[in-house]
């Protein structure tokens, strides 16, 4: 009865404060902290080898507001639900043998118990070439693959008359490590952003080892997306 009371006193208000339209939606929100995903192997003695990270400590954030007894309001610009994501950076490491390992590990959870034996995934050839007894080579010596975003955003909204989607993400790097002389791992830059390209039309720019750094303001990626719900010619 609040609610009701509430939303129709701030229907008749001209132009509503911020404020008085906050205590008029429903607020959900939703945060992850330190989260992290890797690959351990537990012995049967109990030890436990090291932790081969794939996705280091990152943090999450969903936001969304609906709008109370939407059928009460007038205004038809007037946003009714909204959501919003956040990721300040995310980054995944992964190489042959740790794709293929989650892949077993992910199937042998999904699969019945009485459908394979209790070594599907400890018989697997791949935990020696992922966690190697002492003396024997590392997995560091196989190529790996960094994909890396940072300031992922994506924002969308729904009144009566449109859906609205935004995205936008700040920088983007991808890169392959491949192992060289002395077991130093270099960097193979495939993809990163964003740069400087206002000399792309001079002939040396593709031609250059490196490129300059310089401080890039804009995103790497933006989008946006609208689709209205009245397609009508006299609507």
């Amino acid at each position: 009865m609040y609610a009701e009371r509430l939303v129709k006193l701030v229907t008749a208000v001209a132009g509503p404060s911020s404020n008085l339209l906050h205590h008029c939606h429903v607020h959900t929100q939703i945060k992850l902290f330190s989260f992290q995903a890797g690959l351990q192997k537990a012995c049967w003695d109990g030890k436990m080898s090291r932790l081969l990270t794939l996705v280091p400590p990152c943090s999450f954030a969903l936001y969304s507001r609906s709008l109370v007894l939407p059928k009460l309001w007038t205004n038809s610009s007037l946003p009714q639900q909204e959501w919003m994501y956040e990721i300040p950076n995310v980054s995944l490491n992964v190489n042959k043998a740790s794709c293929l390992l989650s892949t077993r590990v992910l199937s042998s959870w999904l699969t019945l118990p009485e459908k394979q034996g209790a070594d599907y995934v400890l018989d697997d050839s791949l935990l020696d070439d992922l966690f190697p007894v002492s003396g024997e080579s590392t997995h560091q010596t196989y190529p790996l693959l960094e994909i890396g975003l940072y300031g992922l955003e994506f924002k969308s909204c729904e009144s009566s008359l449109v859906s609205a989607c935004v995205a936008s993400l700040s920088s983007l790097n991808v890169f392959l490590y491949t192992p060289g002389i002395g077991g130093k791992m270099s960097a193979i830059p495939i993809v990163y952003g964003p740069n400087d390209t206002s000399c792309i039309t001079e002939p040396d720019f593709f031609t250059l080892p490196t490129l300059g750094k310089t401080e890039v303001c804009s995103d790497c990626i933006t989008a946006t997306f609208q689709k209205p719900k009245h397609t009508g010619v006299s609507e």
